[in-house]
């Protein structure tokens, strides 16, 4: 079963995610390289934050990717408008 959202909602998710991705991977990095770390427990911590830094920047990826391919339409008061299509046909 697929989750249908209208496609305002669903633009408004993608360009939310992005920064959120971007804060818990410099979060990850931080305490990677800031971290006091327990002689005993070093090497299993930093091998799980490790493993975190690189599934958030596959899901950052795809987020990419999934802006990517999204169209957008917009027009300015004025008249002007824009397009930006991803979708790459």
């Amino acid at each position: 079963m697929a989750l249908r959202m209208p496609h305002g909602l669903r633009l408004l998710a993608l360009f939310g995610a992005g920064p959120a991705l971007i804060v818990t991977a410099a979060a990850l990095t931080l305490i990677v390289w800031k971290g006091g770390w327990d002689r005993a427990l070093q090497s299993q911590q930093l091998t799980l934050l490790g493993w975190a830094l690189l599934a958030n920047w596959l899901l950052l990826g795809v987020v990419v990717v999934a802006l990517a391919s999204v169209r957008l339409k917009g027009q300015a008061p004025g008249g002007a408008g824009f397009e930006i299509d991803g979708g790459g046909e």
